[in-house]
Order: C-alpha cells, then structure tokens, then sequence
C-alpha cells in the first residue's frame, strides 16, 4: 500500500520513519500506545477481529522502520496492518484480503460547493465521551451547516443509548471519522442530494 501511494502523505511518511525501542512481553494494546506516543500516527485495533490485551509483544526494533516493525511484530500473532478511515488497521489477513467498506462513505461524493463538502475534508470536533451516534455526528455537523438526516437510527425511550460510540475521531477528517463512527456501529450513510443520510445496519 505504500509503494501503491494508497496511503495519505502524513501517515505514510510515519511509516518510513524508524522506531527505536526494545520491549518484552508488552501487551499489544500498550505497545500501540508506545507507538503512538512517539509517532503521530492513528493506529487501531480491530475490536472485531484482533485481541488488544492478550497478545506479548516483544523484540528490538533498532535500524527498522515503523512500517516493517509493526509487520514483523504483528505478523507473529497472525496479524497485519491495513488501512483504513486514515488509519493503520490491525486486523487478520483474512479480513484484510476479504475487507471492503461497508459503511458507504467510499460512495459518497459531496459538491465542491456544498457544505458538506466544504467540510468533507475538515477535522472533525467532538466530545469523547460514549454517546448515540446521532449525538456525535449532530456536533460536527451543527456547526458546519451540513444537513444531516439521523432519524433512523435516533435513540428511543425503550433504546436511549441507540448505536453507542466511543471512539475517539477528535481531529480525524470528518470522512475518515464518519467511516470509523459508521463501522463500529455497523450503520450505513448514503448522499441524498445534499443531505448525508444516516442509515441503520442492513
């Protein structure tokens, strides 16, 4: 994916960056925190197929890139890095090889002149906190005058806590935090001429 330039320029000059460290039996979810600590670099775990707490990483990365550590690391665990939603994904190979967008924001083409496209490729700003999804996307969305149609997935007195979020997409670009909003909610988004539909799971 590198050598493809399928990468945004930020990140993939992260990936050519070296990392040295030596750690031993570090948990994999502490040793990506390491990791960006010292690179800013948006890296994830993908809850759905990658344990984050069980897997010991350990070995010496002296002289090697951030990119080839994190692939001999992973890759003795059965894992690999993708990307994805501007992010280095840890996933299986299989899902990786298997994977396509599923959230629907690869589809979405917003007018240059719209407001949402104006803001496609903005920073996102929101609250960390674990809130509905419509609660999230309602804070960026509200002060950026795009029209956003949630009702379908808005929370109800019998689900107050609809499609629950708690990712951190602070600072991502609004396309890339829809998409890991979307995805680990598992709903959907369509462009309705100019209003962004939010849709529940199929």
């Amino acid at each position: 994916m590198l050598e493809s330039n399928a990468i945004d320029e930020p990140t993939a000059q992260e990936l050519h960056q070296y990392l040295n460290a030596n750690v031993g039996s570090v948990p994999l979810k502490d040793f990506i925190e390491m990791v960006t600590m010292m690179h800013p670099i948006r890296i994830i775990i993908d809850p759905k197929n990658a344990s984050a707490s069980s897997l010991p990483i350990t070995g010496s990365s002296n002289g090697m890139n951030l990119a080839t550590v994190l692939t001999l690391r992973l890759a003795r665990h059965g894992l690999v890095c993708d990307y994805r939603y501007g992010c280095v994904w840890i996933t299986t190979p299989a899902e990786a090889k298997n994977w396509h967008d599923t959230t629907g924001v690869a589809q979405v083409r917003p007018g240059k002149n719209t407001a949402l496209g104006l803001a496609w490729n903005e920073p996102a700003v929101a609250a960390v906190t674990t809130s509905p999804l419509t609660e999230v996307l309602a804070t960026f969305t509200r002060t950026k005058g795009i029209e956003l149609d949630s009702s379908r997935i808005a929370p109800t007195a019998d689900n107050p806590n609809a499609y629950s979020t708690s990712v951190n997409t602070n600072g991502f670009p609004f396309r890339h935090a829809l998409g890991i909003l979307l995805n680990e909610t598992g709903c959907r988004c369509r462009l309705e001429g100019e209003t962004l539909v939010i849709l529940p799971p199929e």
